[in-house]
């Protein structure tokens, strides 16, 4: 059991703040994004999925419903969406560290090793702010969970809070699973069982 799992009670919470804002408000997407990341963290991934394609319907320029949009169509095995949406998430959003280590790493999953070589090697250095971020994902879920950890570890230290929300995210399953995670969760002050 992660250390997610107990704050069951928190997420829940904000599921259905999260959800109260979308029916004061059913245009505005940030809410709905919001729900996605609680959702996620409650393993309600299909419920996710649904919030995102909402947030797309309303605007298909979000990059960051694409990219967990992205992550959950690989994780539910989905070859032809998952770097689809990963495609989409870059072409909009190349900003967004994100995005390139996603479309590094989905393509190589579903065997397109040419296309996630071009993109892993824009991945950057790992010294400009997200680049961390960007090599956790992409390692995360080219598999390699060590290597990704490592990653994830740096970007936390960077202070990135990005990373520690993406830590919910299906992309981090392995690493939530890994004999690596209690010391992720005593860095981000879970409680510990």
């Amino acid at each position: 059991m992660d250390g997610f799992s107990f704050c069951a009670a928190i997420v829940a919470q904000a599921i259905k703040l999260a959800q109260r804002a979308i029916e004061e408000d059913p245009l505005d997407v940030w809410s709905r994004i919001n729900v996605d990341a609680y959702l996620q963290a409650a393993g309600r991934e299909r419920e996710a999925l649904e919030q995102l394609r909402k947030v797309l319907e309303l605007d298909q320029t979000q990059a960051v419903a694409l990219v967990p949009m992205a992550m959950i169509h690989a994780d539910q095995g989905d070859l032809r969406e998952a770097p689809a949406s990963a495609r989409r998430a870059h072409s909009i959003g190349r900003w967004l560290p994100e995005t390139t280590g996603v479309l590094g790493a989905l393509p190589r999953r579903h065997g397109n090793h040419a296309e996630s070589q071009s993109v892993a090697q824009t991945l950057g250095s790992g010294s400009a702010l997200g680049d961390a971020r960007a090599h956790a994902l992409f390692h995360l879920l080219s598999g390699k969970v060590e290597t990704g950890a490592d990653w994830a570890e740096k970007a936390i230290q960077e202070h990135d809070l990005s990373m520690i929300i993406y830590l919910r995210f299906v992309a981090c399953k392995g690493l939530r699973a890994s004999h690596r995670w209690p010391k992720f969760a005593r860095m981000i002050n879970l409680p510990q069982p």
